[in-house]
């Protein structure tokens, strides 16, 4: 993602380095600037009707690596129906690893 942005001129989000990784909470907040920086501007991207809302699911702690997953879900609420019967979800996996040095 980072090279995709660096190609096209695009200011990139700066995914957190390892030792700044501490708690899910950075990674909420880090896919809600993904999305608002990435989505939202993108041409023909994100339609103001639809909110979403950022769910931390799980953290499955492997030898090598802790995955953080995160579900992030859209949907269109309105006045007569507050409570959307459809909605889309869109996962998150944020690998953060245990055996490369902290500064990556």
């Amino acid at each position: 993602l980072e090279n995709e942005a660096k190609i096209s001129g695009q200011a990139s989000v700066q995914w957190p380095k390892i030792s700044e990784f501490t708690n899910e909470k950075v990674g909420v907040e880090k896919i809600n600037e993904y999305i608002e920086k990435e989505w939202k501007k993108a041409p023909g991207g994100h339609d103001l009707c639809w909110l979403y809302a950022i769910d931390f699911i799980e953290k499955k702690t492997l030898e090598f690596n802790d995955l953080y997953i995160y579900r992030v879900r859209y949907s269109i609420p309105t006045r007569r129906q507050p409570i959307p019967r459809q909605t889309i979800s869109i996962y998150f996996t944020i690998d953060v690893s245990k055996v490369q040095p902290k500064v990556y």
